[in-house]
């Protein structure tokens, strides 16, 4: 008691535990040729003028279509800033590029994909198994292992079986003795997928309702991809209260009693879907039976679109609320959904929508993991299984460090812009200041103090010689004109301090005008 017991999650199938997020347009970029969606944080995101520019204008047109091509038009701009990278199936590559451009008179998709869990750790963003998840299924194999088949009335309440006498008060609740911790994942690698996954009827033979979305999913076969721990607290205190669990092992019971029911009556339609893989868990599951009697391995299934009957009590009590799609039709209740979500594999993802195919969502196995010891039968069964998983971690890790040194070099380029671009910036401000201040000392200037500064400006400025006839040989000599007639004689003496370097350096001294420039500047100075 109060001593955690660690746990361990092996997905069998793809598992999507939903978190409310989207991977939207405006967050993500595709590399079709590669097939893999990067995902990014649009804050984290450095651009260059140019393209925030650019991006601005597609913004500014409002048109979805305009954004996602800007988007789709600059996946190396973005991609070096992608927090995550998801490989794309081909059913969901084919619906990226109908939201891009839709062919015909097809009508355009908004490509959204629904997250699972994740957390952003130091390294990297990875999924991860709530703890909630865990401690909800337990919940529903207790109440299940409780009503022993047992029909219900309209009336009856589901939680008076559980909470005892008092209803749904939570200090009755014997799992407030039992704690789960969420699932982490054991190494930065465990990898995702997105899916175009769709639903069939089961009535029957399986046959497409013409309902499709896509999944991002963990990856079927990464042995012992998430740890946590159960801890199940003293409850001697509370001897009232019934039901409550003294040992993993009989959660592990309940577990394994409620999930057998559910596998049972979906195997027929895995092996209509997927026969190998329906097969292959078989298989598995009779090589993993002694250590699911002993207590040590539990079959469950989680996360979304794994049916109703995975979430409410077995043996046909459920009275699940079944919506006909002809709203005429009046609603109905029935032990078992009428439909049933399938990952189709890739080659199978575009054409063939009326053959069901593919995997369903969520079958996994919890160990319970006393020691250090390794499930050899499962770690076998994984390395047959994981080949697809295999290969998309080694492109992701390839990706990844790809990625990294663009990411440097990209932030190296954007650095040297937004430098280069503050110094001009820098140099612009300061010439903006320099000339405000010297507006504004001219303008506490008299005329004649203001056209000695205007000409010095313009003879600085100037570099070469200045030929006669030019606009400034001109200026130069209308002003030594001019100044022989100023009254105060400060200013002819500052004026012919002031021009008389540049005269020879910049050849006022020119024929005639030699002379004449001459006697003016010492006229000017007195002489």
């Amino acid at each position: 008691m109060n001593k955690p017991i660690r746990i361990a999650i092996t997905p069998l199938s793809p598992l999507h535990i939903g978190c409310g997020e989207d991977y939207e347009p405006t967050r993500y970029v595709v590399d079709q040729d590669k097939r893999l969606l990067y995902s990014f944080n649009p804050e984290s995101v450095r651009l260059s003028s140019a393209l925030r520019s650019e991006l601005l204008s597609a913004a500014q047109k409002g048109q979805f279509e305009d954004i996602c091509r800007f988007y789709d038009k600059h996946v190396k701009d973005f991609r070096p800033w992608a927090q995550a990278i998801v490989p794309l199936d081909f059913g969901s590559l084919a619906g990226y590029r109908k939201m891009i451009s839709p062919q015909g008179n097809q009508k355009r998709l908004n490509f959204c994909v629904q997250r699972t869990a994740y957390e952003v750790t130091s390294s990297a963003v990875v999924p991860y198994v709530p703890g909630s998840g865990i401690k909800g299924l337990i919940k529903t194999a207790k109440v299940d292992a409780l009503n022993q088949g047992r029909s219900l009335g309209v009336n009856d309440n589901m939680d008076e079986i559980f909470f005892h006498v008092q209803k749904n008060r939570f200090e009755n609740s014997p799992l407030r003795f039992l704690k789960v911790s969420d699932l982490h994942a054991v190494k930065s690698d465990v990898s995702s997928s997105i899916h175009c996954a769709k639903r069939f009827f089961t009535d029957g033979h399986l046959k497409y309702c013409g309902i499709s979305d896509f999944f991002e999913t963990v990856n079927p076969a990464q042995y012992r991809a998430f740890l946590g721990e159960i801890t199940l607290s003293d409850a001697s205190r509370s001897p009232e209260i019934p039901h409550i669990y003294s040992s993993v092992l009989k959660i592990i019971g309940d577990l394994n009693d409620y999930s057998r029911k559910v596998w049972q009556y979906g195997i027929g339609f895995y092996r209509r879907a997927d026969s190998g893989w329906a097969q292959s868990v078989g298989k598995l599951i009779e090589d993993l039976a002694p250590s699911m009697q002993q207590g040590k391995i539990a079959l469950v299934r989680l996360g979304k679109n794994t049916g109703a009957d995975s979430k409410t009590l077995s043996e046909g009590v459920a009275q699940i609320e079944i919506r006909h799609k002809n709203k005429t039709l009046p609603k109905e209740k029935r032990a078992h959904p009428t439909t049933m979500w399938l990952l189709p594999e890739d080659r199978k993802s575009i054409d063939g929508t009326e053959v069901a195919s593919g995997m369903p969502f969520g079958w996994a196995l919890l160990e319970v993991l006393d020691d250090d010891e390794e499930n050899s039968v499962l770690q076998t069964w994984c390395e047959k299984n994981r080949e697809r998983t295999i290969s998309a971690q080694r492109l992701l890790e390839e990706e990844r460090q790809t990625i990294l040194r663009e990411r440097e070099v990209l932030q190296n380029e954007i650095e040297k812009a937004l430098n280069q671009e503050k110094a001009e910036n820098e140099k612009r401000q300061k010439e903006d200041n320099e000339r405000l201040a010297r507006e504004e000392a001219l303008s506490k200037l008299t005329p004649e103090e203001r056209s000695i500064e205007n000409i010095i400006v313009k003879l600085s400025a100037t570099t070469g010689l200045i030929n006669p006839g030019s606009e400034l040989f001109r200026e130069v000599k209308t002003l030594l004109e001019a100044a022989l007639t100023w009254e105060r004689t400060q200013d002819k003496k500052t004026l012919a301090e002031k021009i008389s370097p540049f005269m020879k350096k910049r050849g006022l001294y020119q024929g005639k005008s030699e002379k004449v420039f001459k006697a003016q500047l010492r006229e000017l100075r007195g002489e």
